[in-house]
């Protein structure tokens, strides 16, 4: 089972994201912090992680800041609203991907998907 580490500093959309993934199969860990993510990446690693660009305190930017200094190779969907995807194109590619807030949860897990090299079969 594919391991998916959630950050996002607002707990309804953590908890909305944490659902929707395990629903399609995924075992799922939530946080609330750039922090508590730095902290877990340490331990392990999971196979994607999903990363809530503006957080108080550590935001996402200094959360992929602080992955490139200790060598953190891991695949990253950032999660945030369109304007700031816009204002801070060069820190953005840092990570696979990037969807805007609200995002159709068939973008999320399309995306999901093509990041950890899962092909959907054919309906029909």
């Amino acid at each position: 089972m594919k391991r998916i580490l959630v950050v996002d500093d607002d707990p309804s959309m953590r908890s909305l994201l944490q659902r929707a993934l395990r629903l399609a199969g995924y075992s799922v860990e939530a946080l609330g912090s750039g922090e508590e993510c730095l902290r877990r990446l340490e331990a392990d690693l999971p196979d994607l992680l999903i990363l809530d660009l503006m957080m108080p305190r550590l935001d996402g930017v200094g959360v992929l800041e602080c992955m490139d200094r200790q060598g953190i190779r891991l695949k990253t969907l950032i999660l945030s609203a369109k304007d700031e995807e816009e204002s801070c194109p060069e820190d953005l590619k840092r990570a696979a991907a990037y969807l805007a807030k609200p995002m159709p949860m068939t973008a999320l897990m399309d995306t999901v998907r093509g990041l950890l090299g899962e092909v959907r079969p054919a309906r029909g």
